[in-house]
């Protein structure tokens, strides 16, 4: 499908492909340009590991903003599994190409708002 629009500096129509251009949903909806998928890291830990030791071992790629280790809300012991964030993007690029690879480093995706909705029907 093609869509005739006109350029208002000479008025001269011109095609634009709108089959194959993305839907203004999903530009909209996309969180890839955010900033907060580059800099957060999710790592496998030991479920005996410290924020310290994990601290220690991805200082070395840049400037840590926080360290999280993600914790039983019933036992509060270690689920095994943690967030590593930078003030920078190339920090966290740099720990995820460089660090030990039994942490399995993957970008952390930021959460669904649609999980986190003040209307308490979508909590169910």
């Amino acid at each position: 499908m093609y869509d005739v629009q006109c350029c208002d500096l000479n008025l001269v129509p011109y095609r634009h492909n709108t089959h194959n251009s993305p839907t203004t949903r999903e530009v909209g909806s996309t969180k890839k340009d955010d900033p907060e998928c580059y800099v957060r890291l999710f790592v496998v830990v030991s479920k005996h590991a410290e924020e310290k030791d994990i601290r220690e071992h991805f200082k070395q790629f840049g400037e840590l903003d926080l360290v999280h280790i993600v914790k039983s809300k019933e036992t509060n012991e270690s689920k095994g599994v943690a967030y590593v964030k930078y003030f920078k993007m190339s920090h966290a690029a740099r720990a995820y190409e460089e660090c030990d690879r039994s942490y399995k480093a993957v970008f952390a995706r930021p959460r669904d708002d649609k999980k986190h909705s003040d209307n308490p029907y979508l909590d169910r």
